[in-house]
């Protein structure tokens, strides 16, 4: 593959340049200018780097490995953080923590917690290694030796072709929740649901009898003062008994 350009009417060949250049933007008395730069060191000038440009465009579909990208710019993917937990570790709970970065698993070098010294680095007994990018997980019995509160873990990767080095950095919280927590007793409230006890179906019933009672000994107080009232007062003499 063979890249033409003229620069001030003279002609540049660049053998499999569009495979292999990259085109980078700079800063240029606050504007930006295109310039190219090969990996083989050679360099090609603004006016150049404008028209391969355009060329580049043009023949975008066969060129598919030429990029455009800011100045300084590392084309490796750098270190991303993809999981970490959202909610504070206790000390009753049986599953670690589990952290995930994008970077390859044989990248990965060290973790270490609440500073990036020898002295805080994490003994790799403590946390278990899975692939899916870099999956760690702490384990719980380690969490379980930590103060409470809030901690910083570093996650320490070299780089490769597809990713960059360096240490990722993320927090995570211990509880103060004892591993025990007792819940205490609560009295029913006003809106508590109670059901009958089945010994005593009786006690309504006499509660209920008591109304009635009353009912029938004013009944019979009035029937009898009833009676009273309707015998006569002077009652006459039987006939029969009459000398």
């Amino acid at each position: 593959m063979r890249v033409s350009a003229t620069d001030n009417g003279q002609t540049l060949d660049k053998p499999d340049a569009p495979l292999k250049a990259v085109i980078e933007l700079t800063p240029e008395q606050e504007k930006y200018a295109y310039d190219v730069y090969l990996k083989n060191g050679n360099h090609y000038t603004n006016l150049t780097a404008n028209r391969l440009a355009r060329f580049i465009r043009a023949e975008l579909p066969a060129f598919g490995d030429i990029v455009l990208v800011p100045a300084g710019h590392d084309p490796r993917e750098p270190l991303t953080l993809l999981e970490s937990p959202n909610n504070a570790w206790t000390r009753q709970n049986p599953v670690g923590l589990r952290f995930r970065v994008n970077s390859n698993l044989r990248n990965f070098t060290s973790a270490y917690l609440n500073g990036t010294d020898a002295a805080h680095r994490i003994d790799p007994k403590h946390y278990a290694l899975k692939s899916g990018s870099t999956i760690l997980t702490l384990d719980p019995k380690y969490l379980r030796t930590l103060k409470p509160g809030r901690h910083t873990l570093f996650l320490a990767f070299k780089s490769d072709d597809a990713y960059q080095g360096g240490v990722i950095t993320t927090n995570f919280n211990i509880s103060l929740t004892p591993a025990h927590t007792s819940i205490p007793f609560q009295r029913p409230t006003a809106t508590s649901v109670h059901f009958p006890k089945a010994r005593s179906p009786h006690t309504g019933d006499a509660n209920d009898a008591a109304p009635w009672l009353f009912l029938l000994a004013a009944s019979a107080l009035l029937g009898g003062f009833g009676c009273k009232n309707l015998r006569p007062k002077n009652p006459k003499p039987d006939a029969s008994h009459k000398k």
